[in-house]
């Protein structure tokens, strides 16, 4: 069992990394601690603990979308207030807090989580935590909602998304929750389907241009 002096000695230790490598174990020390703590105090285990948002994305696209933040779904938000306290977090509001020295921002939201848990994707990080994230078929669909709620110009991220990874497109778009979405979807995967393949490696790096196409 680690103490907390071990804890903050392991994120002195990760903060020359490279800032997703840095988010990652910052993850991993965070998630290690606070199912420790919850182990500790309600003998429970928080299974629902995801990294999502953001730092999802910027994990899955390999850092071409860049995020300070890191979201997080857990479900004992007192803990993880205490966890986050501990580990010298600076508390900004009821749920977001911040790390000067790390320069990372955390904000945690109330669980479990919506998505489809058996999709969630486990890693085992270089100092052997375990980082948690959601799987590129619900970040296409969060996106997917960004999109046509909030206004987002983030087609090109689902385009990167669609051509570096074989996805799930009949669990993708079942699991749309509205006909808005699911319409969306399926027209962006047809539209992506007719294009030349050639056309679409010729451009794998230009998704601005890609972008127009779709």
């Amino acid at each position: 069992m680690n103490t907390i002096k071990d804890y903050t000695n392991l994120l002195d230790k990760v903060k020359s990394l490279h800032r997703l490598e840095r988010a990652i174990e910052v993850v991993g020390i965070i998630f290690n601690f606070y199912q420790q703590k919850c182990n500790e105090k309600l003998n429970y285990t928080d299974e629902y603990f995801v990294v999502v948002g953001g730092l999802s994305l910027e994990f899955w696209t390999d850092s071409d979308y860049m995020t300070k933040d890191i979201d997080i779904i857990i479900t004992e938000n007192q803990i993880m207030n205490e966890v986050l306290g501990l580990l010298k977090f600076v508390k900004v509001d009821a749920r977001h807090w911040y790390h000067e020295e790390l320069d990372l921002a955390i904000e945690f939201l109330t669980g479990p989580y919506a998505g489809n848990y058996e999709s969630v994707k486990k890693f085992e990080t270089e100092l052997g935590f375990t980082f948690r994230v959601n799987s590129v078929e619900e970040i296409f669909i969060d996106r997917v909602r960004s999109i046509l709620y909030f206004n987002t110009d983030d087609v090109p991220w689902l385009i990167q998304l669609a051509i570096n990874f074989e996805m799930d497109i009949d669990y993708l778009v079942s699991a749309c929750e509205t006909s808005k979405e699911k319409e969306f979807s399926a027209d962006f995967f047809n539209k992506l389907q007719n294009m030349q393949q050639e056309d679409l490696q010729s451009k794998i790096n230009t998704y601005r241009e890609l972008y127009v196409s779709i």
